[in-house]
């Protein structure tokens, strides 16, 4: 099973592809001054290190951070505070 998760902050994003419980890659990049950007380049550069070649290839990808919702190929989107929480 391969799972994804973008966090999109307010100053950096990362991004995490996760495959049978392994870490496979992932990325951190600086989100000022366009937060817009951020969450598509993040997940496309992780999918890439992870040599997966579509936004599909995850079976199931979180947003989460300040720009959680500017993620739209995120399954869920759930906010930093209660990722804090679990």
């Amino acid at each position: 099973m391969i799972v994804a998760g973008c966090d999109v902050g307010s100053t950096t994003g990362k991004a995490i592809i996760i495959e049978d419980r392994t870490i496979a890659a992932y990325t951190i990049m600086w989100c000022k001054p366009d937060r817009r950007r951020p969450p598509l380049s993040l997940y496309n550069e992780a999918l890439k290190k992870a040599g997966l070649s579509s936004l599909e290839d995850p079976d199931y990808i979180v947003g989460t951070g300040y720009g959680r919702l500017k993620a739209p190929f995120a399954n869920d989107n759930i906010s930093e505070i209660t990722c804090y929480g679990k």
